[in-house]
């Protein structure tokens, strides 16, 4: 009868332990699902002007306001005969995680993919992204544009929720170095 006793107990217990792990889990999802609000992706400066030859920096930003932010996604699509990246693009410490940083100049893509697995997630404005550009050729508008194809689809998380809201891409206006020209003096 004892013995019958602890396997009872034995039982109950594993019952309430379950319980609890499932109260506590759905008492720290917000009941049961986590409370999300959209973040937005930009491109910035939204709009610059580069001489042919020059090197100039754009950023992606995150604002994501009182949202957390645990995992960034970016895929950025450039032409690559008017831009060329010219370092590895450098990545926020606030995501210290980096699961993919890579560029192609010849296909114009960068991908890069970073994520805060432990500690605080960041959240308000903040950079995400930094990349260094080397203008080669001269054009009215060309842009640094995020990808949303399936294999290459941009993309912030918190808690393994997307929480992207909306997308900005960059344009950039490639021009010509302007010439100097000097008089001719002869004696």
């Amino acid at each position: 009868m004892i013995c019958m006793h602890r396997r009872e107990l034995l039982t109950l217990s594993r019952i309430i332990l379950i319980g609890l792990s499932l109260a506590l889990a759905w008492v720290f999802t917000a009941a049961g699902h986590v409370e999300t609000s959209p973040v937005n992706l930009k491109v910035l400066p939204a709009e610059n002007t580069v001489v042919v030859g020059n090197t100039f920096t754009m950023t992606v930003v995150a604002e994501a306001g009182s949202q957390l932010v645990d995992g960034v996604l970016i895929f950025l699509d450039f032409s690559s005969d008017v831009l060329r990246v010219t370092n590895s693009p450098v990545g926020t410490p606030l995501l210290p995680t980096s699961y993919l940083n890579n560029y192609d100049n010849i296909a114009g893509t960068i991908d890069y993919a970073a994520g805060a697995t432990s500690g605080n997630q960041p959240s308000g404005s903040f950079t995400v992204l930094t990349i260094q550009f080397e203008a080669l050729t001269p054009i009215e508008n060309t842009s640094l544009n995020f990808s949303t194809t399936e294999i290459r689809k941009t993309n912030v998380t918190y808690a393994g929720v997307s929480i992207l809201g909306g997308i900005s891409a960059g344009a950039i206006k490639v021009v010509e170095p302007k010439k100097v020209y000097f008089p001719l003096l002869t004696r």
